[in-house]
């Protein structure tokens, strides 16, 4: 008997960057753990449709899919023998509202990616190992010695 695979989860997650910090979320999933905000992909929607719905439903923010850039794909194993998950990563240019957590959504923090290490705070792997790199190709980060800060021209172009 042969099992079919199951279908991939579908994610989408957006890159907030302001002041030279990006903002990520507590964890709906794993308590005490923080991620980029986004969420699943439900039927009838494409990826950006998703995170343009989550990000109005977590963080009672409106963003036009003019104002999201992708960014990077990646795919992880999903946990407890589910399959694997699919993530779209969006850098988000512009929203309009005050970002205000929402819903399931109880806290946010802005941080810079050595914040992650230096704070141990305990996050997603698609932080540090998808959107980091992919904000550095494109010029967005900068890293001098030790010291890992995003750069600061999204947030004095957009703010």
């Amino acid at each position: 008997m042969d099992i079919a695979p199951k279908p991939p989860i579908q994610k989408a997650r957006a890159v907030f960057l302001h002041e030279g910090k990006m903002l990520i979320v507590p964890s709906t999933r794993r308590p005490g753990y923080f991620v980029l905000p986004g969420g699943h992909v439900e039927e009838g929607e494409d990826y950006a449709q998703a995170l343009l719905r989550e990000l109005h439903e977590e963080l009672n923010v409106e963003v036009q899919e003019a104002d999201i850039e992708h960014l990077s794909s990646y795919t992880l194993k999903a946990p407890r023998g589910r399959g694997k998950i699919i993530t779209q990563l969006y850098l988000v240019y512009k929203w309009q509202g005050t970002l205000t957590p929402s819903g399931d959504i109880t806290a946010m923090k802005w941080i810079t990616p050595h914040d992650l290490k230096a704070q141990r705070i305990r996050h997603g792997s698609g932080i540090l190992s998808h959107a980091v790199p992919a904000l550095k190709k494109r010029g967005l980060l900068r890293i001098n010695s030790s010291l890992v800060s995003i750069s600061r021209r999204i947030s004095s172009e957009y703010f």
